[in-house]
């Protein structure tokens, strides 16, 4: 067998386990068609990259909702997991973050 025909072995068993776990087909396929395009064009990265680039994309352009937007949009059960990654892209929180410290820095002199 060789490497490209390894590599769909390869995929066509990760797809499989993915499904027996209930993850979606379409996921599964574009997980496919993405780690192939890359792979053939040399660009380093996997189709979870996307998802984290459209949430901060998101946040970075001000959604109305903020977070919770993103919540949503991701699809997280809990808000916490959300701002686990996200928290320091959101504006307002942001905001709110550089307003205390420069309180607790103008206290401090």
């Amino acid at each position: 067998m060789d490497g490209r025909a390894q590599r769909d072995q390869l995929i066509i068993n990760a797809a499989a386990f993915l499904r027996s776990l209930g993850v979606g087909l379409m996921g599964v396929v574009l997980g496919i068609y993405l780690s192939r395009i890359g792979f053939s064009t040399g660009i380093d990265g996997a189709s979870h990259d996307f998802r984290h680039t459209y949430a901060v994309e998101l946040l970075k352009s001000g959604i109305k909702g903020g977070i919770r937007a993103v919540q949503k949009a991701l699809g997280h059960a809990s808000l916490q997991v959300t701002e686990r990654y996200y928290a320091k892209w959101d504006k307002e929180q942001q905001s709110k973050l550089d307003d205390a410290l420069r309180a607790a820095l103008s206290n401090s002199y």
